[in-house]
């Protein structure tokens, strides 16, 4: 049946009027998101357009490529920082978390190897870290802690093994900090630091590393009944998580909690009813808890929270060629200096300015990003390493 185009106008209409709208979980509306200072990124003009102007809304509309629009061209000048002879020799097509430390010092996990890239001369560096037992480390996570010291966490599957290193800048070395056989197991996606610990996300728990007693100690995970798949600690220090009931095997539902690693208590909070399955979890500066894209938190003095949920852009939908045009998940990655809070898609990076709700794409790749302290944004694609200023 052939279309109304009267009605796909009104329906386009709406959904463009919604998309940078915010409204309470219970239908209420609430208005727009509080005020931020406004950042280089749209004064410059580097803000692109969404990638092409959708006939339809994202969740219904057709899955056959020649009845959409050409996308657009990308306006952002990102700089591509290596040389054609660097990228073969380097060999950094998958790239797992990009850190930079200070201005000078952008620090990239590629698989099996742990390259620095200095921006002044353009040197690309790899080094080769190894356990006591001259194992090859790969490391999983990089993580810069408050004090400007890189730290590097891996698990090693096949050896079972749990390895902390920390770079010696003096030494241009990194030191074995935690290098033992480890009773847990599991990837590790998350690392936040917190009150002289690190707080460690390994596979469907969570587990600690105190860095004065030098100690591994779990925090919560199966053992409590729960499968975790992300978590966030806020200003007060408890663990707020993104997690599957283990009783309820057969569900695929997700659960946000709230855990106070001092009492053990544990409190549910009302997202069941939002469907939002598993997601990334951020907090901003402003204390509010992201859940992907797609809804946050407002928490209260007394514990209490206020669900709202975002509307879709339609900068996150996307020729997923297999499947024609879909609407993907976006995760909250960063929140840099100017107060943007960028996000990583299958659509591309994008940043959404909290002053005036408006969602940017600023590549169509997906990548791991780094803010260095002269506020550049560094991220990377098929072996190359881009930088983009924030400043003008």
């Amino acid at each position: 049946m052939k279309p109304n185009p009267k009605i796909f106008l009104r329906i386009t209409a709406v959904f463009f009027l919604m998309v940078a709208t915010i409204v309470v979980w219970e239908t209420t509306f609430f208005g727009t998101l509080d005020s931020s200072p406004s950042s280089s990124i749209a004064q410059s003009g580097g803000c692109n357009p969404p990638p092409f102007e959708l006939a339809y809304p994202p969740f219904v509309a057709p899955h056959d490529s020649k009845e959409m629009p050409t996308p657009l061209p990308m306006t952002i000048a990102w700089e591509p920082q290596l040389t054609k002879g660097q990228i073969q020799e380097f060999d950094m097509v998958r790239v797992d978390g990009i850190v930079a430390r200070g201005s000078d010092e952008i620090w990239i996990a590629a698989r099996d190897k742990l390259v620095r890239f200095t921006p002044s001369t353009k040197d690309l560096v790899s080094y080769i870290i190894k356990t006591s037992q001259n194992i090859l480390v790969s490391p999983d996570k990089l993580y810069l802690s408050k004090d400007n010291t890189l730290w590097v966490f891996s698990y090693l599957e096949k050896d079972r093994h749990f390895f902390i290193g920390r770079y010696n800048p003096h030494k241009d070395v990194f030191e074995n900090v935690y290098d033992s056989w480890s009773i847990f197991a599991g990837p590790i996606s998350r690392v936040i630091e917190h009150d002289e610990r690190f707080f460690i996300k390994m596979g469907p728990r969570i587990i600690q590393f105190d860095l004065e007693k030098g100690r591994i100690d779990p925090i919560i995970g199966y053992g409590q009944g729960y499968n975790i798949h992300d978590f966030a600690i806020d200003s007060d220090g408890k663990i707020w998580m993104n997690a599957r009931k283990v009783d309820e095997a057969l569900s695929f539902e997700h659960y946000i909690f709230q855990y106070d690693s001092k009492t053990g208590n544990i409190r549910e909070h009302g997202v069941t009813k939002t469907k939002i399955g598993a997601a990334t979890l951020f907090f901003d500066h402003l204390g509010r808890l992201w859940l992907n894209a797609k809804a946050w938190f407002e928490i209260f003095p007394n514990g209490d929270s206020m669900g709202y949920t975002v509307f879709s852009s339609p900068i996150f939908v996307y020729d997923s060629y297999a499947s024609g045009y879909v609407l993907t998940n976006a995760f909250p990655i960063h929140e840099s200096l100017d107060r943007f809070l960028w996000f990583n898609s299958s659509a591309g990076v994008a940043v959404l300015d909290l002053d005036i709700n408006e969602w940017c794409l600023m590549t169509r790749f997906s990548s791991p990003i780094a803010e260095d302290t002269d506020h550049n944004i560094w991220v990377t694609q098929a072996g190359q390493l881009y930088k983009f200023p924030l400043e003008p």
